[in-house]
């Protein structure tokens, strides 16, 4: 089997035993959730080949730019577009099985719609590493390398895992919230998306390296993370705690 496949079971099976471990310690009442995360799997896989890849190929060749040539010469308006395809596609899709009447009934309360995304969101992460993963292993050389030396592959899909989930959480936080929430969740979503995803593009058309795009993605996973643990604390405070007995009538 091609190495990086490899990889793609071991980041699978380190992304499950770590991040899922952390979620049934954090989730609380909400871990039953956690069945949805199967609802995200194949997602990956559908949105790339289904919408992002023949969107993709259309407008490249409307504007007359191969998809394999290199960025740095292409105008800023197909830079931009290539830069929110991802964001905008992925967010929808990860949030589409909402629309199930069964998931829908369960988004009640900030606490449910968090932990709702957040499964449905790792989901997708998951079944996103079996995507690239395999959309690696069609290259030759790269069956050169020994499966240590994908140690980066690693740490961008456990961390892009857990992301994943997070800014699916959000989107469904905000969308809760007020009458504008889903449109204000979904462009909160897409704009984290945007943002992480932003270094890899600068690198792409060498304005960075490779290195200083990697510093900004674990940058913006910082603060993803830290905007997670304070939707968290907010869901926990706004959920009534077990029922304390203060005074008993003898007898």
């Amino acid at each position: 089997m091609h190495p990086v496949l490899w990889a793609a079971v071991i980041t699978g099976a380190l992304s499950v035993a770590f991040w899922f471990s952390l979620f049934h310690h954090m989730a609380g009442p909400h871990r039953k959730l956690a069945w949805v995360a199967i609802l995200g799997l194949p997602l990956s896989l559908v949105v790339n080949l289904g919408m992002k890849g023949p969107v993709y190929r259309g407008v490249a060749s409307f504007a007359g730019i191969s998809p394999e040539e290199a960025l740095a010469s292409a105008p800023v308006w197909f830079l931009a577009f290539r830069l929110l395809l991802s964001p905008l596609a992925e967010e929808a899709v990860k949030v589409a099985p909402v629309a199930l009447p069964g998931l829908r009934r369960r988004l009640v309360g900030q606490g449910a719609a968090l932990w709702l995304g957040v499964y449905l969101g790792a989901g997708f992460g998951l079944g996103e590493i079996g995507y690239v993963g395999w959309r690696l292993s069609a290259s030759a050389a790269l069956a050169e390398y020994p499966v240590w030396m994908f140690t980066g592959f690693l740490a961008e899909r456990l961390a892009g895992t857990c992301a994943h989930g997070i800014m699916t959480g959000v989107l469904l936080v905000l969308a809760v919230k007020g009458r504008y929430g889903w449109i204000a969740g979904f462009l909160s979503a897409v704009g984290l998306h945007t943002l992480a995803n932003l270094g890899a593009l600068l690198a792409q058309v060498g304005v960075v390296t490779l290195g200083q795009a990697q510093i900004w993605f674990y940058g913006v996973f910082v603060l993803m993370l830290l905007l997670f643990l304070r939707f968290n604390r907010q869901s926990v405070a706004a959920s009534p705690g077990p029922a304390q007995v203060v005074f008993r009538r003898p007898g």
